[in-house]
C-alpha cells in the first residue's frame, strides 16, 4: 500500500466542473476544498476494510466510490456555494446511504486481511508447543 494520499482520487476537479457545468473559473477554490474534503472522506472510511488502496481505481469498486463522492460534493456545493442548507442536507443522507452500500460491499469481499491475521496464529511455534501435553 502506498503512502501517498494522493494517488487515489474518486473525483477530480475537471470531473466536477463538467458534471455540474461549471463554465468559468468563479468557485474553482472552493471546489477544490470540497474535493479534497470529499475525497479524503471515502478514504477514510475505506481504509480499514481495504488492503490495498491502489488497487481500488483498476477494480470494480471504484465506480460506485466514484459515484458517492460526486453525491457528497452535490451536497457540499449545495451548502457551500448555492446556500441550501436543507437540499445539502438531504443530499447527505443520500451520500450516507450510498457509503454504507459501498462499504458492505467492499466487506462482502474476501476479508484477506482477517485471514491473514488468523493464519499467522497459526503457524506459531509456541501453539505446537502448548497443544502437546509435558510431564515434568
Amino acid at each position: 500500500m502506498s503512502l501517498n494520499n494522493n494517488d487515489l482520487q474518486f473525483i477530480t476537479l475537471a470531473l466536477v466542473k463538467s458534471h455540474f457545468n461549471f463554465i468559468d473559473n468563479q468557485d474553482d477554490n472552493t471546489l477544490l476544498s470540497i474535493i479534497q474534503a470529499c475525497n479524503l472522506e471515502i478514504k477514510k472510511r475505506i481504509t480499514p476494510i481495504v488492503d490495498d488502496l491502489d488497487a481500488i481505481p483498476s477494480s470494480i469498486f471504484f465506480q460506485p466510490g466514484q459515484d458517492a463522492a460526486l453525491v457528497y460534493c452535490e451536497a457540499e456545493k449545495l451548502r457551500k456555494i448555492n446556500k441550501q442548507h436543507d437540499k445539502a442536507k438531504s443530499t447527505m443522507e443520500t451520500f450516507e446511504t450510498m457509503m454504507k452500500s459501498y462499504i458492505g460491499s467492499l466487506r462482502a469481499q474476501s476479508p484477506t486481511r482477517t485471514g491473514r491475521q488468523i493464519a499467522s496464529r497459526d503457524i506459531d511455534p509456541e501453539d505446537n508447543y502448548f497443544s502437546q501435553r509435558h510431564i515434568i
